[in-house]
């Protein structure tokens, strides 16, 4: 399949529909495309050789981390990475939705959003990319795990995840969820959505139920406040257990109102599931090095000055509660976030010195963790 053709039968969606202003224009989505297709072909080369990996489920996890690791360094140290839209032809080829003409346009127009240039610290382009690598392997992982049975994601699950991947941030402002000292629930997820939907719509992702799960997947990424124990991540993560890990005896889990659909639909509570797993995978599944260096990166994001090991174990308590909960979550990074548990409790107990720049950091110097 010539995958440039299928994007750049695209510009005709992107001239027709007007953008939200705060967010971006129609030249600079045009643009996005254009970057795209200059080297679609070679990163689609480079990623068929360098990163086969993630749609195997065969792969040893120490061997398919160290190759993550290796692969996430050389993507921040090279002047350019393959971009979000070659990751998705990629996985579209290796799970077999190139006959979804819907499907695949929709999955294409959503890698295009995400390539509209992002610069904030943390919340930007390589995420994205990020984001989307680490969904297709726990995609991989589970349907290995779940193979003949109903929980396998079938192709238009696989492409409900994707586009997903590819607009969780969309339009990230650099801000969180609470602003002038008032929280928002969703803020930031609802906007991605509200970004992109027009643009899903126009692809012939129409379906009003599939974008409804959509949205709501968006939101269960969302984990503010940090400490509050029904913030929409947590929310999720209480249904998840009642639906998936003998909670049926329970009473059903506090749902807020964006959350409420989730009583009934254990596919999208999994889905939310995978979609959050994906979203913190690199700063807390894979190595130290990586946990460090996006911890720092965050931070710089929102404007504090320091890193350390206690930020860490804060993320890992609040955000993470110290575990994956998916069956893919757990097989690929549970032992890696309990590594980087005891090691950030070790920097804590050593000083909680702070954590070098990113640009120095030993992620990016070395191989070692």
């Amino acid at each position: 399949m010539n995958y440039s053709e299928k994007i750049n039968t695209l510009k005709d969606v992107i001239s027709s529909l007007a953008p939200d202003p705060s967010w971006a224009t129609s030249e600079a989505i045009d643009q996005a495309l254009d970057d795209v297709k200059l080297h679609l072909e070679e990163d689609i080369a480079v990623l068929e050789q360098e990163a086969a990996f993630i749609f195997s489920s065969e792969v040893e996890v120490k061997s398919h981390t160290r190759q993550m690791v290796d692969l996430l360094r050389d993507w921040h140290m090279e002047e350019r990475s393959p971009s979000l839209s070659a990751i998705a032809c990629a996985a579209i080829k290796n799970f077999g939705l190139e006959d979804s003409e819907e499907g695949l346009r929709s999955i294409l127009m959503a890698s295009v959003l995400g390539e509209v240039k992002n610069s904030l610290a943390y919340h930007n382009n390589m995420h994205y990319r990020i984001v989307l690598l680490q969904i297709i392997c726990l995609i991989v992982r589970h349907n290995s795990i779940y193979a003949d049975t109903s929980n396998e994601f079938d192709k238009d699950q696989i492409a409900m995840l994707m586009i997903s991947a590819c607009i969780h941030d969309l339009g990230h402002d650099g801000q969180g969820n609470t602003v002038n000292e008032i929280h928002m629930s969703g803020r930031l997820e609802k906007r991605a959505f509200q970004l992109a939907r027009p643009y899903l719509m126009a692809t012939g992702y129409n379906d009003g139920s599939r974008l409804a799960d959509i949205r709501t997947m968006l939101v269960c990424t969302d984990v503010s406040p940090l400490y509050d124990p029904n913030n929409p991540a947590s929310q999720m993560k209480a249904v998840y257990k009642y639906h998936y890990q003998g909670g049926k005896g329970n009473p059903l889990p506090y749902l807020s109102d964006d959350l409420s659909v989730l009583a009934d639909r254990p596919d999208v509570t999994l889905m939310g599931l995978i979609l959050h797993e994906a979203d913190i995978a690199a700063s807390a599944g894979l190595e130290y090095s990586v946990t460090k260096f996006e911890t720092r990166l965050y931070r710089d994001e929102i404007a504090k000055e320091e890193a350390g090991p206690q930020h860490v174990l804060d993320f890992l308590d609040e955000v993470c509660q110290r575990q994956m909960l998916s069956g893919a979550g757990q097989k690929l990074y549970a032992g890696n976030l309990a590594r980087i548990c005891a090691l950030a409790e070790e920097g804590v107990k050593n000083g909680n010195k702070p954590f070098t720049r990113p640009e120095d950091s030993e992620f990016l110097s070395s191989a070692g963790g």
